[in-house]
């Protein structure tokens, strides 16, 4: 079997691919050319680092959807604080990092003052909106992190 003959449209895209990785081999290039190499920049990198090293941590208000299954009625309120423990220690997508803690939990109130729930369709859960203040942990790349090791496994 021979070789199959290229297209007018695939050269041209062929062509299109190389010159855009020249243009980005060139960025590269001037990149490391216009990096800092003054003491002073360094500092101030250094300084920004060490800002950014207090925001691992972040405390945030937010609200959350909760659905609850109607046998949990009889106490709404240890209902909501268990399901919100189910969030803990799992990455959220929303939050932008892992939720460690959360407090001052409140069911939002409608506009007649209740924190009713509310039923969608025919499904039987119950849909509360939550808010609480949460303490979220969201490093980031280059942030260092002090910690010891208390076991180890081959792997």
């Amino acid at each position: 079997m021979g070789k199959r003959e290229r297209t007018e449209s695939e050269k041209k895209k062929s062509k299109k691919r190389s010159k855009k990785e020249k243009v980005k081999a060139v960025q590269q290039e001037t990149s490391e050319v216009q990096s800092p190499t003054k003491k002073e920049d360094t500092k101030e990198d250094k300084k920004r680092l060490q800002k950014r090293r207090k925001t691992i941590f972040l405390k945030k208000k937010i609200d959350v959807e909760l659905s609850l299954l109607p046998g949990s009625l009889h106490n709404t309120e240890d209902a909501v604080q268990n399901s919100l423990n189910q969030l803990l220690m799992k990455y959220s997508d929303g939050l932008g990092g892992i939720m460690l803690a959360c407090e001052n939990v409140h069911i939002k109130k409608d506009g007649k003052g209740e924190g009713r729930g509310w039923i969608l369709n025919e499904l039987p859960w119950i849909h509360y909106t939550v808010s609480c203040d949460a303490l979220v942990f969201r490093p980031f790349v280059g942030c260092e992190l002090q910690g010891v090791v208390n076991e180890c496994f081959p792997s």
